[in-house]
């Protein structure tokens, strides 16, 4: 039987692994709760544009996310946003790109469209590449 398992059975009788002795719980361990706390209540009250979709993080006054379960994570600034669109899209950063099929995605780079007509496409970056029938 290892430690641990004589610990949880009471077979160790140390006063070092006696939780009956611990007085208060540290400094760090407190605050290190207290943001966990905290982030994780920030992260599930991340703005979102409709309730069909999310834009967390980016330029979060221009990027668009209008699809059902569609997100725009980051990216965009100023007149260049970027649209998720489609049902289920995404735009991961990036400038001006527009996710509009369904189930599609842009990773990154500079005014990528996906095509609403185009269903299950990706562009993993570049320059105004285009997926379109």
């Amino acid at each position: 039987m290892n430690k641990v398992q004589m610990m949880l059975t009471g077979k160790i009788k140390s006063h070092k692994c006696n939780p009956k002795n611990v007085k208060r719980l540290s400094t760090a361990v407190t605050a290190c709760a207290f943001a966990l706390t905290l982030g994780s209540v920030m992260v599930l009250s991340t703005p979102s544009v409709n309730a069909a979709g999310q834009v967390i993080g980016g330029y979060t006054t221009g990027n668009q996310a209008i699809g059902d379960g569609s997100v725009v994570v980051s990216g965009g600034k100023d007149k260049a946003p970027n649209l998720a669109e489609g049902e289920n899209s995404v735009v991961l950063g990036g400038t001006k790109n527009a996710a509009e099929g369904s189930y599609t995605s842009i990773v990154g780079g500079f005014q990528n469209t996906v095509h609403e007509e185009i269903k299950n496409g990706a562009i993993l970056g570049g320059t105004k590449n285009q997926l379109k029938q």
